[in-house]
């Protein structure tokens, strides 16, 4: 097997439906949504590869291309160098999915261990194959005090561990995770987050595909990350290179008490970028004003001189950081957005 796991070149896919526009007569309106407008991709052996967009960017019809459960309008997919279009059933037997935040994809009634044994057996498992396989995922997923236990008792994060060996039964060697931690408080999303590198990809070697709105989750975990809107590819490179992107550098937050209406207007008269604002609770009512800048020294100067020009405002702290994985997240995807629209 070469280098490259999963290809994606130049998919498109389109879905049509119809919606019901008028009664008497009856007049339907046809619309046409593109989800996917040519993505194109590769995952190496090995890597936890981030897909990342905002609702309705195309990264589920994605996904269901790759695990064989949807057909693209063009362009061709390959799996460990299979094609789910044409061979589905083999590309489902080394394709695990997991989706998380969806407790229903597990029977509550049943405990921990008949569930796995209920899935595996949809696989085509069963006898002591099966019942050592079972046997290993629980202590996999440490599980084995609760094995025997109803999932309805469990917690969101053990639920989800048992989504996740659900979804390892047949031993894939390419994983699927849609939202992993969605739902998880940090503890168990900290422990869902160590479990996939350390014992899925470090120890076994998994190639993982990674879906998630959480960018702390991605900049942990994801070797490499595509951004995508609008059924394209916006970005595509390590954490480090896509923060590297973001157009004006060093972000300036400055919280001040007691801010006039006029004083983001008096910042951007004097040259300064505002492109966030927030309320933030610290002993008093603060408003965050996050600010864009490449010149550091010359942004400090001049948020001071604006404050200074306010008959009430109070500057309470000033913060330099470098820009985050959000920060790429949203400049990418908000300039693909106007790119969208000058080509409309």
């Amino acid at each position: 097997m070469g280098d490259e796991e999963i290809v994606f070149s130049h998919i498109v896919k389109t879905y049509r439906n119809r919606r019901l526009v008028g009664i008497l007569p009856p007049r339907f309106e046809r619309r046409e949504i593109r989800a996917l407008d040519g993505l194109s991709f590769t995952v190496r052996n090995g890597e936890v590869f981030g897909l990342l967009g905002p609702n309705g960017a195309g990264k589920t019809t994605t996904v269901q291309i790759l695990s064989g459960l949807l057909i693209p309008d063009e362009g061709e997919a390959r799996v460990c160098g299979i094609d789910p279009v044409g061979e589905p059933d083999r590309v489902k037997r080394i394709v695990g999915v997991v989706a998380g935040g969806n407790p229903r994809q597990l029977y509550n009634k049943l405990t921990a261990r008949e569930n796995l044994r209920y899935w595996g057996q949809l696989h085509g498992m069963s006898g002591w194959r099966l019942e050592r396989r079972i046997d290993e995922l629980i202590e996999l997923i440490g599980l084995k005090d609760r094995a025997d236990d109803v999932v309805e008792k469990f917690s969101m994060g053990m639920t989800q561990r048992v989504i996740l060996a659900r979804g390892l039964l047949h031993d894939p060697e390419v994983l699927l995770l849609d939202e992993p931690t969605v739902g998880l408080d940090p503890k168990a999303s900290r422990e869902m987050r160590a479990f996939i590198r350390q014992r899925l990809v470090d120890e076994r070697e998994k190639t993982v595909i990674l879906t998630t709105h959480e960018m702390h989750v991605a900049e942990e975990l994801c070797d490499r990350i595509a951004i995508i809107n609008h059924g394209r590819l916006v970005a595509l490179g390590t954490p480090g290179e896509l923060r590297r992107q973001v157009i004006g550098g060093t972000r300036l937050e400055v919280d001040v008490e007691n801010p006039d209406d006029d004083l983001i207007e008096t910042m951007r008269g004097m040259g300064l970028e505002v492109v966030g604002e927030v309320t933030v609770q610290n002993g008093t009512e603060l408003t965050r004003l996050t600010i864009r800048t490449e010149r550091e020294e010359e942004a400090l100067q001049t948020v001071v001189e604006a404050i200074l020009k306010s008959p009430a405002a109070r500057l309470r702290r000033m913060t330099l950081r470098e820009p985050t994985l959000e920060d790429a997240f949203v400049s990418l995807t908000d300039e693909s957005e106007t790119e969208a629209e000058v080509n409309a």
